[in-house]
């Protein structure tokens, strides 16, 4: 009788398994709190073999393996406890959704206390503490808190590079991003945050990529209000961010207004002009306005599924200027020309739109495409009076722009990391203006250039890869009565070495060109005042330039280091130039003797009093030399300070950059910047956040200064900017959840479940 039942179940379990001899795998991966986790690693084995797979951004899984009476699955993901499971009996489907939880000594093997880092071939992988993330309320915030020694992030522009001076691309969960959209980041959202110091695959074509691993919900949503009010230098924002969740898509609002009224602009210029008759200028703004406001939205949806990844956004910025006042004063010495008072007004009204598309096709486990695209339209129209001694005008303008922007990538990808990546894009600008009153003239100025890359990677072994990509662009530029079509080569070579567990070396070996505008290469004619004129030069051309780069990093037991050296080497620098034409100052642009730039960076990032307290010094050292007789070259030591400490629900930080010296590749004039400091305290509670912060607070005259020197004409440009001029914020924020649910779980129960700790997955 038991013989007989046997082989009943047999036949049962033969039937069900008829029409495939597969079991497919499924469900989500998730935190304690319900969020899915993108990325994780997903591993069954079934009769001997193998098969692992990824969840999507949402944490959703799906894997096919043999039918079998037994299935190991095992899931792990870095900075989280993994878990395996043991599935008895064949079936078709399995639903099983697994929900991990945090663990705080998982990567003890490579950092014991701090931030924690994983160093991969082509990137590094950073998890944020809770003591970092409880100090601020913003994506950016959160980045600067972190203190990776490969960033530099300055807090007053948004803008991020890197150690060895590359461009760093932002992006949230592998979809490029713009700064309002990193601001719009819970760092409590952020599961770790991903540099890719060798970009490849989709994100091939950028310098280097900085990206966001935020948690997903399947539904629900949070409505934050957030407002910054900047006192002494008036300025503030006014904003919200709504995000919500449905399924497998996520809708995404942000909305708000800035305004400035600005009114501690200071300049002081002295100029020495060696015409015939030489004379001396001084002019000092003795008033000085800015007031505008700049309401703003953005909505955005993104679907992803197994297969496709889809991100749609929206958005426009209307400016309204009321006031921009400035009032300066002039002398010569000797008397040349009369003293003279000069006032400019301007009323100004500006308004852009913009839509950006982006599609990640899967084909199969081995081939993606990706299409993206981006359009802006802008327009700026301003009124404008200047009167300067007897002399007076009046200009109206109006200005539009058109900025597009297509690309398609194909992506193929080996084992071991290797593969290759073909991207094709066109992107133009067209901008027209016409300026009517005093002043009558049109101009159109068209842009456009299609560059072709590719892209080869190859990975000799789990330490040692390289990588190559070459881009051919074509360059067309028309303005007026000038017109050029280039074709530019532009080779880059990247080799990236894991030097044990806690190091990464990358040498980058980059060809690049530095174009003029091509305003410069016209028939540019232009009155600047009584004695000077601007003419363009027709001789310019493209200029070569050479960045080699290397970059090391390494962590320690409570320690992170970087250490980066880059130069820029150029047969050719662009240059002004100044000489006398008819009694007049001809101000012109030419092409110069070759210059170099050499610069050595090394930063340090050190966790105190169990993390506590952190830590954050660099020094730099950089050295700019040019051919040419006119130009010194420049030398000198940049040093910086970071330190964050958190008590509580309290947090307290400060900065502090040394001044330095600096000159542009395209320009004559140099630049001496001031030190920068700023002191900051927050307090987190629950939905509450609030900080305030002072800037340059003990130095109320903090000038920086351009300066050009040459044969017939010297200048020297001292200003107070808000940028370096004290100042306080305050900012305060309020966010609550609504509509957000757990993830479903499923009730079917594998019959043994075995914890293993953490399973580190492979790179």
């Amino acid at each position: 009788m038991i013989r007989i039942f046997s082989l009943f179940l047999a036949v049962i379990s033969s039937i069900a398994c008829y029409g495939g001899d597969v079991t497919t795998l499924s469900g989500i991966v998730s935190d304690k709190g319900g969020a899915g986790l993108p990325y994780a690693t997903v591993r069954a084995v079934s009769l001997g073999e193998a098969r692992t797979v990824q969840t999507d951004v949402t944490g959703l899984y799906s894997l096919t393996v043999p039918c079998s009476d037994s299935i190991v699955v095992s899931v792990s993901y870095e900075g989280f406890k993994s878990q395996k499971a043991v599935f008895r009996g064949k079936q078709v489907e399995i639903r099983r959704d697994f929900v991990l939880e945090e663990d705080a000594v998982a990567l003890q093997e490579v950092v014991v206390q701090g931030s924690r880092v994983i160093h991969g071939n082509s990137k590094s992988m950073y998890f944020p503490v809770q003591k970092q993330r409880k100090g601020t309320n913003t994506g950016l915030g959160l980045l600067a808190n972190m203190m990776i020694p490969e960033l530099r992030i300055s807090k007053t522009s948004g803008t991020v590079s890197t150690s060895d001076r590359k461009n760093v691309t932002l992006c949230i969960n592998g979809v490029p991003a713009s700064r309002e959209e990193i601001n719009a980041v819970r760092p409590n959202d952020v599961i770790r945050i991903d540099y890719h110091s060798v970009p490849t695959g989709k994100f091939a074509g950028y310098e280097a990529v900085v990206d966001y691993i935020v948690r997903s919900y399947r539904h629900g949503g949070y409505l934050e209000l957030r407002s910054s009010t900047t006192l002494l230098n008036t300025a503030g924002e006014y904003g919200a961010v709504l995000k919500y969740n449905c399924n497998t898509w996520t809708h995404s609002l942000i909305a708000g207004t800035d305004f400035t009224d600005y009114r501690k602009n200071e300049n002081e210029v002295e100029e020495k002009v060696g015409l015939p008759v030489s004379f001396k200028r001084k002019s000092v703004t003795d008033d000085y306005r800015l007031s505008s406001t700049k309401p703003y939205f953005y909505w955005g949806m993104n679907r992803i599924t197994d297969r496709v990844q889809i991100s749609l956004k929206v958005g426009g910025v209307m400016e309204h200027i009321p006031h921009s006042d400035n009032v300066s004063s002039s002398a010569y010495l000797p008397a040349v020309y009369s003293p003279s008072l000069s006032v400019v007004r301007e009323n100004a009204r500006n308004a852009s739109v913009y839509l950006n598309g982006y599609t990640y096709y899967t084909l199969d486990k081995k081939n993606y495409l990706m299409l993206a695209g981006s359009y802006q339209y802008g327009h700026n129209d301003f009124d404008r009076t200047m009167t300067e001694g007897a002399y007076g005008s009046a200009v109206s303008t109006m200005e539009n722009s058109h900025d597009f922007s297509v690309g398609l990538t194909y992506i193929h990808n080996t084992e071991k990391n290797g593969g290759f990546t073909f991207r094709l894009y066109d992107l133009g600008n067209v901008y027209k203006d016409r300026y009517g009153g005093d002043v009558d003239s049109r101009q159109r100025l068209v842009n456009n250039y299609i560059q072709a890359d590719l892209q080869y990677r190859y990975s000799f072994s789990e330490r040692l890869f390289a990588q190559t990509e070459l881009t051919l662009r074509h360059v067309s530029s028309k303005v007026s009565d000038a017109e050029e079509n280039t074709w530019l080569f532009l080779p880059t070579l990247y080799v990236s070495c894991k030097t044990g567990e806690k190091g990464h070396l990358v040498v980058n070996a980059k060809t690049g060109y530095v174009a003029p505008p091509i305003q410069w290469k016209s028939d540019l004619y232009q009155n600047v005042n009584a004695y000077e004129q601007v003419k363009g030069n027709k001789e310019l051309e493209h200029v070569v330039a050479y960045m080699p780069s290397v970059s090391y990093s390494y962590s320690f037991s409570r320690l992170m280091m970087n250490a980066s050296v880059n130069a820029f080497l150029s047969r050719h620098s662009i240059h002004d130039v100044y000489y006398q034409e008819n009694n007049r100052l001809i101000h012109s642009y030419a092409l110069g003797k070759s210059l170099c730039q050499f610069m050595f960076d090394y930063k340090v990032t050190s966790f105190l009093l169990d993390n506590s307290l952190q830590v954050s010094g660099g020094i730099s050292y950089y050295t700019m030399k040019t051919n040419d007789d006119f130009r010194n070259p420049l030398r000198g030591f940049v040093c910086s300070f970071d330190a964050m400490y958190s008590c509580g629900s309290f947090t307290f930080s400060g900065s502090y950059v040394s001044k330095y010296k600096s000159m542009d590749f395209t320009s004559s004039a140099y630049s001496d910047l001031p030190c920068v400091y700023s002191l900051s305290a927050s307090y987190a509670k629950g939905r509450w956040f609030a900080s305030v912060s002072l800037a340059n607070f003990f130095n109320r005259k903090t000038y920086g200064k351009e300066y050009i020197n040459s044969e017939i004409y010297q200048r020297t440009d001292r200003f107070i900017s808000p940028d370096i001029s004290p100042s306080v914020v305050v900012k305060l924020s309020y966010c609550f959840d609504f509509g957000r649910k757990k993830l479903d779980r499923n009730v079917d129960e594998p019959q043994k479940t075995i914890p293993t700790g953490y399973l580190r997955p492979k790179d």
